[in-house]
């Protein structure tokens, strides 16, 4: 997490749960958009999961649209291809990277 305001870094530890078949490879990137301060400290301090999918949408009107917020967090993913996807991210635990942050 990067506070634009200070240039700060926080790292922070991912993990994700699903269920299902299948097999693929995905390269993405996800980006948190924190709409407050006190959104990004929560996000840093207490962690965050995701229990809720947005829809997708791609394609130049898609970044140019205006960013929508829900509890003071807009998530996007950016894939290989450049486009970006509002994030299903259901199942992922975000928390506080106590070794990377010494």
């Amino acid at each position: 997490a990067v506070n634009r305001k200070t240039g700060n870094r926080t790292y922070m530890k991912m993990g994700t749960v699903g269920v299902g078949i299948g097999l693929g490879v995905n390269k993405y990137q996800v980006v948190f958009l924190f709409q407050d301060d006190t959104t990004l400290g929560n996000f840093i301090e207490k962690g965050w999961q995701a229990d809720a999918a947005a829809t997708a949408s791609a394609g130049k009107e898609s970044a140019e649209a205006k960013t929508s917020f829900t509890n003071g967090l807009a998530i996007y993913q950016l894939t290989d291809k450049g486009l970006m996807l509002n994030a299903d991210v259901a199942g992922t635990k975000y928390w506080l990277d106590k070794g990377l942050n010494e």
